[in-house]
C-alpha cells in the first residue's frame, strides 16, 4: 500500500476498533486484521444435491439416437431444467449430443438426441 492508503487504512482500522465493531479484513498483500475468523463462501442452492438430475432422469431414460422428447418443468425454474438436463446428456452421451429448446408456453423443455 502506498503511504496516503496506510494512514487511510489505519484510520479505518481505529475508528472499527473504537467502536468496538467485529471485522476481518485482508489486504491485497495477503495480511489479516480483526478479530473474526474468514472462511469460504458457502453455495447456496435453489434444490437438494441430486434433486434436479433425479427429476429429469426419468424423463431421458433411454433416449435412442434421433429420438425426440420432452422434460416438463413442473415446480421448477425452466433454466435450472435445460441446465440438469445438458449435464445428463453431457454426461451420458457426451458432447454434442443435444439440441434442445425451452417452451416458455408450455414451461418444459424439448429436445433431440443427435448422436
Amino acid at each position: 500500500m502506498e503511504h496516503m492508503q496506510q494512514v487511510a487504512f489505519k484510520r479505518a482500522l481505529n475508528a472499527l476498533n473504537a467502536l468496538k465493531c467485529q471485522f476481518a479484513i485482508i489486504t491485497p498483500e495477503g495480511e489479516k486484521f480483526g478479530e473474526l475468523e474468514v472462511t469460504k463462501p458457502t453455495v447456496k442452492r435453489r434444490y437438494k444435491k441430486g434433486e434436479l438430475k433425479n427429476y429429469v432422469h426419468q424423463f431421458l431414460t433411454p433416449v435412442k439416437v434421433g429420438e425426440n422428447f420432452t422434460v416438463p418443468c413442473g415446480d421448477y425454474e425452466m433454466d435450472a431444467i435445460a441446465t440438469s438436463v445438458s449435464r445428463w446428456f453431457y454426461v451420458n452421451y457426451g458432447a454434442g449430443s443435444l439440441s434442445y429448446q425451452s417452451d416458455k408456453q408450455a414451461h418444459a423443455i424439448h429436445g433431440f438426441r443427435s448422436n
